[in-house]
Formats: C-alpha cells, structure tokens, sequence
C-alpha cells in the first residue's frame, strides 16, 4: 500500500520479476531517530509469499512425521534417504493419525518407516 510508505525520505524502489505478478519487493531511504540521535539508513522488504509462489522449485524430498526424541543417527539416516522432518510432541502412539490430519505421507514407528 502506497499510503504505508511515507516514512521513506528521498529515494524509493520496488522490484519486479518477469512473469510474476506484482512486487517482490520495495524500500528506500529513510531517517532513524532515536532521542536526539538521527541516522539515514536504507532498507527494503522483501516479499517472500509471492516469491515462493511464483517459484518454479519443488520439494522432492519425502515429509516424514518422528517423534520429538528421535536420536541422531536416525535422523541423519531418513534425511540420507531424501526425508523432510517433522516434528511432534505427541504420544508416539498417535504418529500414523497425526500424520493424517497433517497430510504427511510417512511417520516412524518403532525405527520403521510407514505409508499413509
């Protein structure tokens, strides 16, 4: 929103990509003040939601639910073996219906993996 932008002082810019609609970006110049102390400084947003959106890059990597405690040697082995973590507090008991309600393909049970 344009309205948003008039704390810059002098120079503004804002990016575009080919073939992607609207900015992926903006900023410019500005001035801090902090008490009696004033500084210029440059700054810039940058929009990543529109940037991941118009990105063309696929995760291959397969999304598997462990528990929170999983040691490290078979964290390392599943990433070896092209798995994304995730993560859960919960009764290791509940990863084959948390994997459900999270849309996660795979889960660990008892150091096995398992298919949705």
């Amino acid at each position: 929103n344009k309205k948003d932008k008039k704390y810059y002082q002098g120079m503004k810019f804002t990016f575009f990509a080919k073939g992607v609609r609207g900015e992926i970006a903006g900023g410019g110049r500005y001035k801090l003040i902090y008490q009696k102390n004033t500084e210029e400084a440059i700054g810039y947003t940058c929009y990543m939601d529109t940037i991941v959106r118009a990105s063309s890059l696929k995760n291959k990597n397969k999304k598997i639910l462990v528990p929170f405690n999983i040691n490290l040697k078979n964290k390392k082995l599943l990433i070896k073996k092209g798995y994304t973590l995730f993560k859960t507090f919960d009764d290791n008991t509940q990863l084959k219906s948390q994997s459900i309600k999270l849309g996660i393909k795979y889960y660990l049970s008892n150091k096995v993996v398992k298919k949705i």
